[in-house]
């Protein structure tokens, strides 16, 4: 004969619940390091234009292009300074659904253990 739990619908929705917030976690993971990627991308190309922007200063070439040089370099620090915040905000996010994984699986695990008792 086998024992039937009265509450096994809500440790199957504590389960899932569980599985959801893992999920959303991978979600959360998975911005966070799309925006590193991007940061590294950026720092990337500021390095090649600043290497430019230096031939360019030692060979005979015009203001206005060592000009659009140093432009785009300050609009890629700009960039990098919102990819920062960026990286910042997800840090947060993945901590914050790291708290709610972690309250999930004591809830399952609390239901769980009644269900054994």
């Amino acid at each position: 004969m086998r024992f039937n739990y009265s509450f096994q619908k809500v440790v199957d929705l504590k389960g899932n619940e569980k599985t959801q917030a893992e999920w959303v976690l991978s979600t959360a993971l998975g911005e966070l390091q799309a925006h590193e990627q991007c940061l590294n991308d950026l720092m990337v190309q500021r390095s090649e234009v600043l290497i430019s922007l230096q031939s360019s200063a030692e060979q005979k070439t015009s203001m206005t292009k060592i000009r659009e040089l140093q432009d785009y370099v300050d609009y890629l620090d700009v960039c990098i300074a919102r990819k920062h915040s960026d990286i910042i905000y997800s840090n947060q996010e993945v901590q914050h659904k790291q708290n709610q994984l972690s309250t999930k699986v004591l809830d399952e695990k609390v239901w769980l253990k009644a269900k054994d008792k």
